[in-house]
């Protein structure tokens, strides 16, 4: 059986006190080679989900472990070391640096873990081979757009700049939150195509969560949010406080 990469116990989430819960989680596992499809409606925890398994937030009950590692034990600054070093993100926003350079953008988690930098080359050669290597199978020109600003692409290729970031380097957990949504349907499949072969050869797991449930067939299992978080219903939506 291969081992669990993600693991929520009793997870209990709000993001005031005063605020009803948001997450409520008897119990979640991801495992590594699996590729997961999370979908739910608006309101339902997709986004706060991956924010806890991401480190960005802590439960106010329960537990979340990434690598058998529970991350709320973790101190800030170790806690976003371990978040460089294992999790790769594709942020619905992108969030990508607009006066660097595609490259640069890309490499950008090579700067902060010299672990996934070391993975990159051993995998790759170089760097710069394993950028290439990430922009040519997203179907963008290593040559022509590597050098350029990210702000001078379009939606679509920035949407595939930000996937490169996050996966070079191999990390053991990717994390997508709505990553097809400004892609067209061929480079969609490429996109797919890319993160499912990323997935088997590094033994990834990776969390995809979306509201196109289009592409849900393509995955090797799917949750709906409402099934697993006791803090909505798929009636009523989020529950209220009494």
């Amino acid at each position: 059986m291969p081992p669990s990469v993600v693991q929520l116990s009793d997870v209990k989430f709000r993001w005031r006190p005063e605020n009803p819960l948001t997450l409520d989680v008897p119990g979640f596992e991801l495992m590594a080679g699996e590729c997961l499809f999370v979908y739910g409606p608006s309101g339902s925890g997709k986004t706060t989900l991956l924010n806890l398994v991401a480190g960005v937030a802590n439960p106010e009950h329960g537990e979340v472990r990434v690598l058998d590692q529970s991350l709320a034990q973790l101190p800030t600054a170790h806690r976003d070391a371990f978040r460089s070093d294992h999790i790769g993100l594709i942020f619905q926003m992108f969030n990508l640096v607009p006066y660097l350079s595609v490259v640069e953008n890309i490499l950008l988690p090579c700067r902060f873990s010299a672990r996934r930098r070391d993975r990159a080359v051993a995998n790759d050669g170089s760097l710069d081979a394993a950028a290439s290597r990430l922009l040519g199978d997203l179907e963008l020109d290593f040559t022509d757009l590597g050098s350029r600003t990210v702000s001078e692409l379009s939606v679509g290729q920035q949407q595939r700049v930000a996937a490169a970031r996050a996966l070079i380097g191999a990390p053991e957990l990717i994390i997508a939150d709505e990553p097809t949504s400004s892609l067209d349907a061929d480079v969609q499949q490429a996109f797919l195509d890319l993160l499912f072969n990323e997935v088997k050869q590094t033994g990834a797991a990776l969390l995809f969560v979306s509201h196109d449930r289009r592409l849900e067939p393509r995955f090797t299992r799917s949750v709906s949010l409402t099934d697993i978080n006791n803090a909505v219903t798929p009636s009523l939506g989020p529950q209220l406080s009494p």
